[in-house]
């Protein structure tokens, strides 16, 4: 797992055997590095840049004082690895995906708020819209579904799918869900209709990855 700084200083990296290394963007250098309790699957900036959290294979999440290069809470999250972490843009909320559930704590107290487990595999990702209180949530029963956040309402079932389903990311500014798959294609959705803007064809294996510049105009 790997994971930008919101300032974009810095690139935050997580490996199998619980290494967790601290690298400089420009000049490449690593700065610092720290051996975790296991095998990390996930990472994910606090919106300050703050905390770091740490979700590992055995289903525990780990937040890191940035600060302090300390571990300030570990949660018994998850009874299997957590493969997705994401903060909300407020910073109130994290997210975590393991296998058939998701789950949104508030960060401030790690309370647990709510838990949805009627995903049918792998939780692969999970977005947070930047405008509007929605949690997109990717896994391998071939759908998006849509939450409202903090409570829990489904807004949203985005079908479609033939294969799995890897990752999704909101538009900076725009009304607009990416998506990407297992099949090669590359999705845009209209995020409050649900309805298929258009897809990209133009890979011949799985597509991974998917995010949009900061300015909205570029996907990659």
């Amino acid at each position: 797992a790997a994971v930008f700084s919101p300032d974009g200083q810095w690139v935050v990296s997580g490996s199998e055997n619980g290494a967790l290394d601290l690298w400089d963007v420009e000049t490449g250098e690593r700065l610092n590095s720290w051996q975790r309790p296991a095998s990390i699957m996930s990472l994910s900036f606090s919106p300050d840049g703050q905390y770091l959290a740490i979700g590992y294979h055995t289903g525990e999440i780990e937040r890191w004082n940035t600060a302090t290069e300390t571990a300030e809470q570990s949660l018994s999250a998850h009874a299997t690895p957590v493969m997705a972490l994401q903060f909300s843009p407020c910073g109130q909320y994290l997210a975590s995906g393991s296998y058939r559930a998701s789950k949104l704590w508030e960060t401030s107290t790690s309370q647990l708020l709510w838990t949805a487990n009627d995903y049918g595999s792998w939780i692969w990702g999970l977005a947070f819209s930047p405008k509007h209180p929605c949690l997109a949530v990717v896994n391998n029963d071939q759908k998006i579904r849509l939450w409202e956040y903090p409570k829990k309402r489904l807004l949203k079932t985005l079908p479609g799918f033939s294969r799995w389903i890897t990752a999704a990311k909101f538009h900076p500014t725009q009304r607009c869900l990416a998506s990407c798959s297992s099949d090669g294609k590359t999705r845009l959705w209209d995020s409050e209709t649900g309805r298929t803007v258009t897809v990209f064809e133009g890979h011949q294996d799985w597509v991974i990855g998917v995010d949009f510049s900061a300015c909205g105009q570029y996907l990659v």
